[in-house]
């Protein structure tokens, strides 16, 4: 009995995670774990992407702020801030610390108004291949069309995603664009991370 339910538990676990548990492989075929999924604060702050920073009763501290080329913001009170290579909420932990010398207890919120540092691509039989902005949330699906749909020549079942991730091996996952649009496979509908390759053959 108890191991029909642990069957059962796992069976819902794979029906949350859709495509988090699709199989991915890297260039020689081999299984490369699972297929890694953005978070609300996965995403790293880079050169040219727009925040504000909120100091919580502090409307004078509060700014919108263009990450600079050299990674940092300016901000009241602490200086020049190294922003670059990290996610809101690690910069919100820091702030918070260094604010602590002239407040009590602050609570700092950063958001990202637009992310104008983080790109994906994508090449081969599309109207427009190339590189483009990646906004917080967006799918297989969205970014094809991004770039103006296939040519008549693209081979539409045979779509590839390849997934570089901090050192890992690189990934790919196979898509069948046909089996997406027509309910069968909706969880290869992925949504795009930073530095992600859309291949149409």
């Amino acid at each position: 009995m108890r191991s029909l339910l642990i069957l059962a538990v796992v069976a819902a676990m794979v029906a949350v995670c859709g495509c988090s548990l699709m199989p991915w492989s890297g260039p020689g075929g081999e299984l490369a774990g699972e297929v890694p999924q953005p978070t609300v604060d996965a995403y790293k702050m880079g050169c040219s992407d727009v925040i504000e920073v909120q100091v919580w009763k502090e409307p004078e501290l509060t700014r919108a702020l263009v990450v600079r080329g050299d990674g940092k913001v300016s901000l009241p009170l602490l200086g020049e801030v190294v922003a670059a290579g990290k996610t809101t909420g690690q910069l919100e932990s820091e702030l918070a610390k260094s604010y602590r010398q002239y407040m009590e207890n602050p609570v700092v919120t950063v958001m990202i108004l637009q992310p104008n540092s983080s790109k994906f691509y994508v090449t081969g039989q599309v109207m427009r291949p190339g590189e483009y902005s990646l906004p917080r949330s967006i799918t297989v699906l969205q970014a094809i069309s991004t770039a103006g749909g296939f040519t008549e020549w693209a081979d539409a079942r045979q779509l590839v995603l390849i997934r570089r991730l901090g050192g890992q091996p690189e990934q790919h996952l196979r898509i069948d664009y046909k089996r997406v649009i027509s309910g069968d496979r909706p969880q290869d509908n992925c949504l795009l991370l930073p530095g992600d390759t859309i291949v149409v053959p």
